[in-house]
C-alpha cells in the first residue's frame, strides 16, 4: 500500500524542551505536510519530524510505502514506526501532447 504526500515549502519549525520524564533536553525540527488517505475527500495536514533542518525533505510530491514502516507497538497493538518511514519522490508527470506541441513551435521560432 503506497500513500501520496505533497510537501509545499522545506522550511521547518524548531522544537525544544526538557523530556518531562526523563529531565533530558530534546530537540527536533517539524515540516509541515500533506497526506492523500484513501476515502478521504480532502488531503490532511500532517507534520514530518526531522533531527536537522537540512533532514527536511525538499518540495513535491512523493509516495510512501507504509508496510516497512509496520510495528508491533509496547502495547501489542499494531502502529507505525515513523522512524522507518522512506518518503520516494514522485516521477515527474508526462508532458501532455498540447504542451508539448507549443514548446515545439516555440523552438521553432
Amino acid at each position: 500500500m503506497s500513500i501520496r504526500v505533497f510537501v509545499e515549502s522545506a522550511e521547518t519549525d524548531e522544537f525544544k524542551g526538557t523530556s518531562a520524564r526523563t529531565g533530558k533536553d530534546f530537540c527536533f525540527f517539524k515540516q509541515k505536510a500533506h497526506v492523500f488517505l484513501h476515502g478521504s475527500r480532502f488531503p490532511e495536514r500532517i507534520e514530518l519530524a526531522h533531527n536537522s533542518p537540512s533532514d527536511a525533505l525538499r518540495p513535491g510530491d512523493y509516495t510512501l510505502d507504509v508496510e516497512q514502516a509496520l510495528a508491533v507497538d509496547r502495547f501489542g497493538g499494531l502502529g507505525i514506526d515513523s522512524r522507518k518511514l522512506v518518503f520516494v519522490p514522485a516521477a515527474p508527470k508526462a508532458q501532455t501532447s498540447a504542451t508539448g506541441s507549443a514548446a515545439t513551435t516555440a523552438q521553432a521560432k
